[in-house]
C-alpha cells in the first residue's frame, strides 16, 4: 500500500546525523587550533575517526565544512531569548545574565579558536568576510528592547542600534582584545564587574523619563 511518509535519505538518518556532528566537532578542534589553511580534509577525517570520503559526502568541500562551522558560531553568538522584565532591576539582571552566558561561550577555547581562524581567512578573502559579518545580528536583544520600550519599562528609540551598542560595550572590553591581540582571558569574576558596569550605563541611559 502506498504511503505518504517521506523516506530518509542516506545523510538524514540518525546515524548520519551523529556522524555529521562528530565531523563538525573534529573540524572545529582542528580549524580552531591550526587555522583554515593548515587543515586538510584528511586531517579532519583522522580527527573524526571516519574516512575522507565520509567527510566529503556530508560537506562536499573544505570550504563548505568551514563555512558550516562559522555559520553555527554566528548563529549561537546571537544569544538566547531574554526573559520578560517589568522593572529596571529585572532588566538589569536579565541583561547581566544574558551577557555573562554569551561571553562565557564566546571565550571558550573552541569558539575563540574558530573566530580567529575566520578572522585570518577574512583578511585573505574580503568578500567572504563581508558576507560573514552580514550574518551577525542582535535580533533577540533587539526584540526584547522593543518590547520593553512598548511597555514603558525602558525608553529605546532605536532598538537595533541600542542592542548593537550594548553588545559592543562588553565585547569591546572582554572579547575583541582576546580575539585580535591574543590577550589573556579575564577571570570570570573580573568579567562580571565589566558586565555589571556596562549594564548600569545602558539602563541609566535608557530609563524612562520620571
Amino acid at each position: 500500500m502506498p504511503t505518504t511518509a517521506a523516506k530518509s535519505t542516506p545523510l538524514s538518518t540518525p546515524r548520519a546525523e551523529r556522524t555529521r556532528a562528530t565531523i563538525l566537532e573534529a573540524a572545529g578542534r582542528r580549524f580552531g587550533a591550526d587555522g583554515y589553511g593548515q587543515v586538510s580534509m584528511d586531517n579532519v577525517a583522522a580527527e573524526a575517526g571516519v574516512t575522507k570520503a565520509t567527510v566529503y559526502a556530508h560537506f562536499g568541500s573544505k570550504e563548505a565544512l568551514f563555512e558550516t562551522l562559522i555559520s553555527d558560531v554566528i548563529s549561537r553568538s546571537h544569544g538566547a531569548p531574554l526573559p520578560p522584565a517589568e522593572t529596571l532591576e529585572e532588566v538589569s539582571e536579565a541583561m547581566f545574565e544574558w551577557s555573562r552566558n554569551r561571553l562565557d561561550w564566546l571565550l571558550g577555547d573552541d569558539t575563540i579558536g574558530l573566530m580567529r581562524a575566520a578572522s585570518a581567512e577574512g583578511i585573505r578573502r574580503p568578500d567572504w568576510a563581508h558576507n560573514l559579518l552580514a550574518g551577525f545580528d542582535f535580533g533577540a536583544m533587539e526584540r526584547w528592547l522593543a518590547d520593553l520600550d512598548a511597555a514603558g519599562v525602558l525608553h529605546v528609540e532605536t532598538p537595533s542600534t541600542a542592542a548593537a551598542l550594548f553588545t559592543a560595550l562588553t565585547k569591546g572590553a572582554l572579547f575583541y582584545p582576546v580575539l585580535v591581540a591574543s590577550q589573556p582571558i579575564a577571570p570570570r569574576s573580573d568579567r562580571e564587574v565589566v558586565i555589571r558596569e556596562a549594564v548600569r550605563v545602558f539602563v541609566a541611559a535608557h530609563a524612562p523619563d520620571q
